[in-house]
């Protein structure tokens, strides 16, 4: 290796990805991109704020008491028809997939113990 190579910069004819003399269009366009970086700040900004007051709101009502994580919310509060309802048609449907699931396997034994026997006579 000689001089002119170990000093020579291997960078030298690559044009670097962000360079000084990139305008980024007009002034004006310039003004109006910052613009519109500041407006979407903003409704992100104000987003925010509504989602912790509604969250703020939230852990002061009663209803909403299992936000801390301390305790369902669910178990403790009063059943009325609709919690009743739901819970009967989600028991329902366990015990007929229940139903289903042991049918199944029942058929499935009969129909192989005929087989067994069919052929052993």
């Amino acid at each position: 290796m000689n001089k002119k190579e170990l000093f020579q910069n291997p960078l030298a004819g690559v044009q670097e990805a962000f360079s000084a003399a990139t305008t980024y269009g007009t002034n004006v366009e310039q003004i109006r991109r910052l613009d519109t970086i500041e407006r979407k700040y903003q409704d992100i900004s104000g987003a925010i704020n509504d989602y912790n007051a509604e969250y703020t709101a939230m852990q002061g009502e009663g209803d909403y008491d299992d936000l801390d994580g301390s305790y369902l919310a669910y178990l403790d509060k009063k059943s009325n028809v609709h919690d009743a309802l739901k819970e009967d048609i989600d028991t329902a449907i366990i015990q007929r997939n229940n139903a289903y699931v042991v049918g199944m396997i029942t058929i499935g034994t009969v129909i192989l113990t005929s087989y067994i026997i069919m052929k052993k006579y």
